[in-house]
């Protein structure tokens, strides 16, 4: 099963890590500064208010 196959469309784990390792290997977050950190902006990453708001009907 492929990642854009989820039935509950939410993003991937190990995707986003892979990502993120690819990025910072070849320099990919260079320009956001030396206090950047990719582990403590993770969870703001992901906002599933999109999501949630398609499958429930908008209020």
């Amino acid at each position: 099963m492929g990642e854009t196959a989820q039935v509950d469309f939410e993003v991937s784990g190990v995707g986003l890590w892979n990502v993120i390792r690819i990025r910072d290997r070849f320099g990919g977050y260079a320009g956001a500064g030396p206090g950047f950190d990719s582990v403590e902006t993770l969870p703001g990453l992901i906002n599933y208010r999109v999501r949630d708001a398609a499958r429930h009907g908008m209020p």
